[in-house]
Formats: C-alpha cells, structure tokens, sequence
C-alpha cells in the first residue's frame, strides 16, 4: 500500500471513530447500496459491519447500540419527518436527486443533528455557555 493511501485510511479511520454520526453514514451507505442492488438488507449490513471493522477499525456494534438510543430518545422526530417530508414532496424537491422525499427529510433532520453537536464541541472548546445555559462548575 502506498504511503499516501495508507495516510487517508489513517485520517478516515480517526475521523470514523472520533465522530460515529459519520462512521453510521459510511455504514448506512454500504449497507443500502447492498440491498438497493437486490441483496438481502441483513447480508448488507454484516458486510458494511466487516468492512468498517477491517478498514477503519470501527466497531459497528457500538454504531447499532448509539442508533437505538438514539431512536428511542426522538419521541418526536416522526412528526417533524412526516411534516418535512410532506414539505419536500408539496415542492418536488426529490425530483431532481431522484430520491424519495422521506429519505430526504431524515437526511436533512440528521444534518440538523449533527451540527447541534458540533456548536456544543466548539462551544465546549471556546469555554462558551450560551445565553441561558448554566455554567459547569468544575471543583
């Protein structure tokens, strides 16, 4: 392996480990695009679980567990997909990619999500508490 593909799968690796939102996309992508092809969805995933597991060392159990309680914490997100998948499909949105409307509308509630957890780490860093929030006090 050449020294400039072994440091990408070294940069992809951390990046996959550092951030699991990422590495369930990368998971999400290889198992669908298994069953999209006609595969049975669970041979998919075992697949994509093997694979990010030997290429990146992520451990797609750890994956699965953060997106049931991810699941079971979103009480709510069904309404708001329906409501913006409802919207995407009201303007034909989906039209263009070719993709269904709800697809859509979990890809953009997923979005949301991680950029949420991405002011919380930069505010974090930045010792930021925002207007309303109380402060950590550490002893």
């Amino acid at each position: 392996m050449s020294k400039e593909v072994g440091e990408a799968i070294e940069v992809l690796s951390k990046a996959m480990n550092d951030d699991p939102s990422y590495a369930w996309s990368w998971f999400s992508s290889l198992a669908m695009a298994y069953a999209d092809a006609g595969g049975d969805k669970e041979i998919g995933e075992a697949a994509a679980k093997d694979f990010l597991g030997m290429c990146f060392d992520v451990d797609a159990d750890r994956l699965l567990e953060i997106a049931e309680d991810e699941d079971e914490e979103q009480e709510t997100a069904p309404l708001f997909l329906d409501a913006l998948a409802n919207l995407i499909n009201r303007y034909s949105l989906e039209n263009e990619s070719n993709t269904p409307d709800y697809i859509l509308a979990e890809y953009i509630a997923n979005c949301l999500t991680t950029f949420t957890e991405a002011v919380r780490e930069r505010d974090a860093w930045h010792s930021f508490v925002p207007f309303g929030a109380k402060a950590q006090v550490s002893a």
